[in-house]
């Protein structure tokens, strides 16, 4: 499987989990798979791909002792026979790097316009939420349903060199009431001051569970690593 250039990443996903009940350590685990979504609207397929059976990712072992939320953004060109080209690119070079051999396992039936099968260049979001975000415990923290990278001008991303992010990313506080909704972003410093407005409108786009006390949605503080793209990432890669 060939990785492409990076392209394109928009999304606001609608996210489905599969967790992973593995070793003791990672119990609680998720890895959460969002939609499938096109990378550009109006290059949108009347059918989108689908990802075929039940494809389940597993938390990397290095992962074992993290306590925060991670996010890998896979772009894929889908060919119309449903084999695909991937680029991965996320908050943490562990589980990055770990999406690759999963990747292989997973088919997906092609797009379809006019109910033919066609080429098309769409995102899939990959969100690890670690064991303090599990559903069934009475106390925890906020849990990440979905998420968004964040798009910045071409010449803002070259002269902040925000393509770094993918091995040391920007770390934001998200300020989350009861029912999960954000109430104020504050970005950790030192951070170019042009960069609230992108992050802050960004992560209005994402979904989150609340935090819990005694079983009760509370409002709370939550940090998140924050991926950069250039928008001249909105573009379909150009064949050979």
């Amino acid at each position: 499987m060939n990785k492409i250039t990076m392209n394109a990443l928009r999304c606001l996903a609608v996210a489905g989990s599969l967790g992973w009940a593995g070793a003791a350590g990672l119990r609680a685990q998720e890895i959460t798979v969002g939609e499938i979504a096109a990378c550009a609207a109006a290059e949108a397929p009347e059918q989108l791909p689908q990802i075929q059976g039940k494809w389940r990712i597993r938390p990397p072992e290095e992962m074992r002792k993290a306590v925060g939320p991670d996010v890998v953004f896979l772009q894929l060109l889908v060919k119309p026979t449903g084999q695909f080209d991937y680029c991965p690119r996320g908050t943490n070079p562990v589980l990055n790097k770990s999406v690759g051999t999963p990747l292989k396992e997973m088919k997906l039936a092609p797009a379809r316009s006019g109910g033919q099968p066609v080429e098309s260049f769409v995102w899939l979001p990959l969100i690890f939420n670690p064991a303090g975000a599990a559903t069934e415990a009475r106390d925890g923290i906020p849990r990440v349903l979905a998420a968004a990278p964040c798009l910045a001008p071409h010449g803002l991303f070259n002269e902040l060199r925000l393509g770094e992010t993918a091995k040391v990313p920007l770390w934001a506080t998200a300020r989350l009431d009861a029912a999960g909704a954000l109430r104020s972003v504050a970005l950790e410093a030192p951070a170019d001051a042009r960069l609230q407005p992108l992050v802050e409108a960004t992560l209005r786009q994402w979904r989150f569970a609340p935090a819990r006390t005694n079983g009760q949605p509370v409002g709370a503080d939550h940090r998140l690593p924050v991926v950069f793209f250039s928008e001249h990432v909105l573009k379909r890669p150009k064949h050979p």
